[in-house]
């Protein structure tokens, strides 16, 4: 056998091995997204991950590594790997798995480069109104309010069929609100009364109503729409609204609508992805005088935590300390309402 015919001997031989090989990966893969879909998840992770090992750069089977992945930070990594590639594979749900990473994490410049590309990249995307719903929620948490106004505009208008158009909805009264235009937003709140009425925003506009009555004046109706609130919804507004419905930052210092809604602000030093690193975050505000306090949040099975100081009844008391606080570590914070 000369050298030639050793050679194509090769090809061939590697060849067979090719075939016989990949649809045994193609198969892992595919139980181990049956699992996945199945909701046992245990086993999902433990196919993907021995199918990884062979398999390093395959952007499906990354993309699940990430929805399977417990610790936020490491799962954003293996998104950051699809939404990065040159491959279409999960590409457009990498990208709104990282939004809402970015989100959670307070990072909306990286929420608005992201859902920028997004919109060039995927222009007729199932999952555009909610990247778009995202895009808004940063906008308005960089002080873009306009901009905020006109996106959550934009998915009313152009997808009104979608489940978005009522959060959007929500997004315009809430904007108005806390802009201190109460009248108005008793207008965009009545909207999503009238439309929306099967929607998980409707339960916050009902409260939302009541916020803004009682910010005019009007006790009567303040306590009407609370009580029809209760009555719809008397175990409490569902979870996942609030998470979705995150309270708006009000841009200027609403005054009497402090007083009469009761409320507070904090500054927010961060969202951590575990709660290792928000305990020592914890600990650190404690050792140099501060009161810090920690909640968590879920997002789509991700669990979040969240460092914030102080509670004031005045946004501008909460600016003061958030500008002290920025001074002594050299990071820029938020001041969020509660």
């Amino acid at each position: 056998m000369n050298l030639r015919q050793f050679s194509s001997f090769l090809a061939i031989i590697f060849s067979a091995l090719f075939f016989l090989i990949s649809p045994v990966k193609s198969q892992n893969l595919e139980q181990a997204i049956k699992f996945y879909d199945q909701g046992d998840y245990k086993d999902a992770k433990d196919e993907l991950n021995s199918y990884l090992e062979s398999n390093p750069s395959d952007y499906e089977a990354l993309y699940y590594a990430g929805k399977l992945e417990g610790d936020a930070e490491k799962a954003a990594g293996y998104f950051k790997k699809v939404w990065g590639s040159s491959s279409q594979i999960k590409k457009e749900e990498s990208g709104l798995e990282l939004c809402l990473y970015y989100q959670a994490a307070g990072l909306d410049d990286s929420v608005l480069t992201i859902s920028s590309k997004f919109k060039k990249t995927f222009p007729k995307s199932p999952l555009l109104p909610q990247i778009l719903w995202l895009e808004s929620k940063s906008l308005l948490a960089t002080g873009k309010t306009e901009q905020a106004l006109k996106g959550c505009r934009n998915i009313i208008d152009q997808y009104p069929s979608s489940s978005w158009a009522a959060w959007a909805q929500l997004g315009i009264a809430d904007i108005y609100f806390s802009q201190g235009g109460f009248s108005r937003s008793i207008k965009e709140y009545t909207k999503i009364i009238d439309k929306y009425a099967g929607t998980e925003a409707f339960p916050l506009a009902l409260a939302g109503m009541s916020r803004a009555f009682d910010a005019t004046g009007d006790k009567d109706k303040a306590v009407l729409y609370m009580n029809l609130c209760k009555e719809r919804y008397p175990g409490g507004i569902d979870s996942q609204s609030q998470v979705q419905a995150e309270e708006i930052i009000p841009r200027k210092d609403p005054g009497t609508a402090e007083k009469l809604t009761g409320t507070k602000y904090s500054v927010q030093i961060g969202v951590f992805a575990n709660q290792e690193n928000a305990d020592k975050m914890m600990q650190k505000l404690k050792s140099q005088g501060y009161s810090p306090e920690q909640s968590s949040r879920t997002i789509q099975n991700k669990t979040y935590y969240v460092v914030r100081v102080g509670l004031f009844d005045s946004l501008s008391e909460a600016q003061k300390l958030r500008e002290k606080l920025e001074r002594e570590e050299g990071e820029v914070y938020r001041v969020v309402s509660n």
